[in-house]
This record gives structure tokens, sequence and C-alpha cells, in this order.
């Protein structure tokens, strides 16, 4: 929320000057207004999805790099008909629409071709954290019923320790997908790689089923508060959010290339990162983990002009010993969330980075605030309906009055962000009724258009 104020202010205040705050929103209202009109014409016809994204951008950008990975680049035309051998042959297994697919592969092409394949099928991608072992990968694997598991070979230990515990039956298919090739295709198992080798590079008719408002994956939660929940995410999450991020935030073209070193399970790499590069035709530079000493080397191996944050991913950085190299890199914007406000500005000066899109939000919430006017020391605006009610944190529940409902905070006052659920707000929660159901507030308002509210997490 943007805090405004006329009086002049000390250094280290987050507080906005009225009149550079107008200022700014009236450049970017001019600069981006044929844009939004634009996209609220697409959001409102609800055919874009991930998979018709992808095609587009085949047809559009066919030479365009798509993906650099390691040694590898991949053109978009390339990545298309790539995804399309996989789609093809998931077909011919008789996944449809609605069905799920389990995907346990760490940051890789593979991962992205098999999460893109299942889009253009409507088939949920189910996104395993490729972190957790024993009981809780358990869980996970267990709490979606997907017709279809793929393991990278890179986890393959970490399944077969839970194998003999999953619920599995005949019909569901176990795909291995090899990485460095250091043991043989477990009995038992498809290799991916291998079997699709023979299907067709054409686009499948199943892509223009597939709607905007329509599932394309589960992420986990953290399960900091128990057992991970699997929430859902739409084409809308994506797609949509991918075409605002990378206009009005990041100013994306083809000639953009944004370096991700976060976990494709994350859904900030999924609905902020990846998404935003690709509804530009730009390219995605993808690294397996986050490495401090490596990332700014990897920054001008892939010539990015952006990248991807979360957490203290900033502090470590800004933890490397200072070099004559910190100025050297191109990158002009990053977008992600949790960069600490006691780091901000020597973070941008240190590194020359001119723009920071921090936002807050989560994969589940179904409202996010952006920094889309890059002040410093702000997570920005929301255009969603929402208020910070009064809570008790002993009891750890919303404070009701004597009437029953919830009541705003005083400012400074700490509370719990709520917002509407309903139409384009509409909480879409977790595969869990009952967890869905927790996250729920009614008669939050005496007004009736606020009956039902959404806790954000």
């Amino acid at each position: 929320m943007y805090i405004t104020s006329e009086s002049s202010k000390p250094d280290n205040s987050n507080l906005i000057d009225v009149k550079e705050f107008g200022k700014r929103i009236a450049e970017w209202a001019k600069k981006h207004g044929a844009f939004l009109q634009k996209f609220g014409e697409i959001s409102a016809k609800n055919e874009i999805s991930w998979g018709s994204l992808v095609e587009e951008n085949a047809v559009k950008y066919p030479n365009a790099i798509a993906i650099k990975f390691e040694e590898i680049t991949i053109t978009y035309k390339e990545f298309n008909e790539k995804v399309n051998q996989y789609t093809n042959y998931f077909i011919s297994l008789g996944l449809k629409k609605g069905d799920i697919s389990k995907v346990l592969i760490k940051n890789r092409i593979e991962f992205l071709l098999v999460y893109t394949a299942n889009a253009k099928i409507g088939v949920i991608s189910s996104l395993i954290n490729t972190d957790l072992r024993k009981k809780t990968l358990e869980h996970c694997l267990n709490l979606t019923p997907g017709k279809m598991i793929i393991i990278g070979e890179e986890c393959f230990d970490a399944f077969r320790d839970v194998q003999s515990s999953l619920n599995l039956t005949d019909a569901q298919n176990l795909c291995y997908i090899p990485d460095y090739n250091k043991q043989m295709t477990p009995e038992g198992l498809i290799n991916l790689p291998q079997i699709i080798k023979s299907y067709s590079t054409d686009n499948p008719s199943t892509t223009k089923d597939v709607k905007t408002p329509d599932v394309i994956a589960y992420l986990f939660t953290s399960g900091t508060t128990g057992l991970p929940k699997a929430a859902r995410l739409t084409h809308s999450r994506v797609a949509l959010t991918g075409m605002l991020i990378g206009n009005v935030v990041g100013n994306f073209t083809t000639d953009d290339t944004m370096y991700i070193p976060l976990p494709f399970f994350h859904g900030t790499a999924i609905m902020t990162g990846w998404s935003s590069i690709l509804a530009a035709g730009g390219a995605l530079a993808l690294s397996r983990k986050f490495s401090a000493s490596r990332f700014w080397d990897d920054i001008r191996k892939y010539n990015a002009t952006a990248f991807n944050y979360v957490g203290e991913i900033c502090r470590y950085l800004m933890n490397l010993p200072p070099s004559p190299e910190d100025l050297n890199n191109s990158v002009r914007v990053v977008i992600g969330n949790g960069l600490r406000p006691e780091i901000w500005k020597d973070f941008k000066k240190r590194f020359d980075i001119p723009t920071i899109g921090e936002f807050y939000g989560s994969s589940e919430g179904n409202v996010a605030f952006f920094n889309i006017l890059n002040f410093d020391c702000t997570v920005g605006y929301s255009s969603s309906p929402y208020a910070i009610v009064k809570f008790d944190l002993d009891e750890e529940k919303p404070i009701r009055d004597d009437k029953g409902f919830m009541n705003k905070v005083s400012p400074g006052e700490i509370g719990l962000l709520i917002s509407k659920s309903e139409g384009e707000t509409t909480f879409t929660g977790y595969t869990d009724e009952n967890d869905t159901e927790a996250k729920l507030f009614r008669n939050v308002s005496p007004r009736r258009s606020i009956n039902c509210a959404c806790m954000l997490p």
C-alpha cells in the first residue's frame, strides 16, 4: 500500500511525496493506457492459456531464443515443437483435461517441457517440492491423485525411498527423465525423452479447449503450520499475470533475458518470472539453483537484463565481497518479494539496478500488491478490494465488534489482511475444501458487498 504525505520527510522515511506520486502515476497511465485497455479485452474473453502463449510465440518469434540453460539455447519454434512431442505422447496415453500429473523434477529444460505439455492438454501439473524427503514427500505425492508421475533422475532416490508407501494404481504411468545419465532407466518406468521422439511436433488440437480460468498447476504451501497443502493455480495466474507484469513492470521485449535461479515449484518463478518474460517473447535463462558466488557470472554469461528474487537472495548478494565487476552487468529490472528496506537503496546503487518490481502476495492469495511506479522500499499498490482488520494475536483470529463484524485498524496498527472473494478475485483455494473454507470469513462487514472475505496467508 502506498503511504502518501505532503510534509517533508527524513531520509529514512518510507513516506511518498504526493506530487511525485501524481507525476509517476500520470506518466505510467499515459505509457500503459493502450495496453491496459487491450489487456481488459483479452481478459474478458477467457481464451488465453499458457499453451496458447507458447504457440503464439512460436509463430511470431520462431527464431527468438526461448530458453538458455547451461550451454544450450532453444528457440521458440524448437521449444514448441519439443513440447508438442511430449503433449502428443501424453494424449496417446489417454490423459485429458482435468487429469493430474505429478512432477518431481528440479530446474532444467525438461521441467519446462513437461509443464507446458501438460498445460496444452489441460492436465494439472502437481509441482512437488524437490527438497522434500520421507513423510512430507510421501504426503505431497499422495495428496493429489494422478494418472502420471514424472520423476527426474536427480529426484529418483528420494522417490524410491517412499515408493512403497504411495497410493499407486495400475492406471498410473511412472515416467523417468534422465539428467546426467548416471543410471539406467529404472525397471517399470518409461524413459520419456526416448519414447516421445517418434511423436508429432504439430500443435495438438487440445490447446484451444484450455481456458483462462482452468487450473494449470498445484503449488504446495511451505507447511510451516502443518503438512503442506496443495493450492490451485490457474492459467489466469500465470498467463495474464505474466502479460501484466512483463508490460507494466518489466517493459520486456524479445531482446530481454530473465535469469531465474529460484525453484520452479515456487510461485515466484512460475507466476512472475518465466511468465512475464514468455509473454513478451523474451528468453528465460534458467539456473539449477541459486548460488551467490556464481550469480553475477551467470548474469554476464546469459546477458540477462532482469532476474527473479525471493527472500534473502538480495542480502546474500550484498554479503559478497565488493568487486570492480559489481557494475559490470546489464540488469535493468528485478522482480520478486522480500527485499528488505534496510538494504534496498544500497542494493540498487551497488549493482546499478534502475528498477525494482517488489510485490507482496501468495500463490493461493486473491490479492497482490505490486510496486509498479518504482518507488523505493514499498510493495506498492493493489487494485483488488482489500482491508486490514483488527486481529487478536494471542487468539490468532480477527476481532469482531458487538454486532459480529470486523473493523479496520488505525494507521500504524498491526492487523490481518483480507480481500473480498468474489468475481475476478474469487479465492480458488486448495484441493482440500476444508482447508479452503478455513481461509474464508463470512459476515465481515455490515455492507452486503463484503459478506465473504479471504484471509491472506
